[in-house]
This record gives structure tokens, sequence and C-alpha cells, in this order.
């Protein structure tokens, strides 16, 4: 059975970060059986009622190699799912959140030409740098 990983991300009043809570699942959230996501982000924000309130959800996929079209499809799909299972329909509430060695230009193609919401789908380069990993933001 495939292992996803969940990250509820709070932040405190002030809006900066009060915690990270990894949760490791099998397969299941509330109920509903995950799809093959690489790792699924709740935020959370105290800010208004002093109560962490779910207020966004980022989907993250995970590509060692160059992410293509088929890449940027699969975390709109996942991206869909989430916002009809966990977030109410409410698809402006969903980051899609994709990582990857490099991108072609047909995924930026389809990125740039998404109408999945408003946001952007993020692209992050990673590199191995002195034995750490480098996340950079990718334009398109």
């Amino acid at each position: 059975m495939r292992t996803s990983i969940i990250i509820e991300v709070i932040n405190n009043q002030n809006g900066g970060l009060k915690g990270i809570k990894p949760i490791i699942t099998t397969g299941e959230v509330n109920g509903n059986k995950l799809k093959n996501i690489d790792i699924l982000c709740y935020h959370k924000n105290d800010r208004y009622t002093g109560f962490p309130l779910r207020y966004k959800f980022s989907v993250v996929e995970l590509k060692r190699d160059i992410a293509d079209d088929a890449a940027v499809t699969q975390v709109i799909n996942y991206s869909k799912w989430v916002s009809g299972r966990l977030a109410g329909n409410e698809i402006e509430v969903v980051q899609p959140i994709l990582i990857a060695f490099d991108f072609n230009v047909k995924a930026k193609l389809k990125a740039k030409n998404s109408d999945f919401n408003e946001k952007e789908i993020l692209f992050f380069k990673y590199e191995v740098k002195n034995n750490n990993i480098v996340f950079s933001n990718v334009s398109y």
C-alpha cells in the first residue's frame, strides 16, 4: 500500500509559523481515499479566532527527473480531487505545486495555459549542492 505524507501547517495570530505537524497515512483522510498525492499540506491559521482553522491546501507532486505536461495534468487532477473531497469544492483554496529536477517546454506551456484557478501552478526546481537540497522558483 502506498503511503502519503500530509503536513498540517499552523500559523499564529501574527501570521508567522506556529507549527508543522506531519501526518503519515496509508491512503485515507477524513474517510476519503487519497489518490497518489506525494505531499498534501493543510494550512491552518488562528489569527482571527484564536483557534486553528483550515484555510488553504497545498498539493505537491514530486518528480525526480524533468517534468512534462503529463506531470502538470497530474498535479491539476490531484488538486481538483482535493477541492472536491476536502475543500468543499472551493478550488481557490487549493495551491498546486510541482517540484522537479527541471521542466520541459510542454510543462511550462501547459501550466501557463491552465485555467485551474486564479493562482498559478507553482514550479520549483531542485538541485543537490554540498549534500543539501536547494530549491528555486521557476517562472514560465
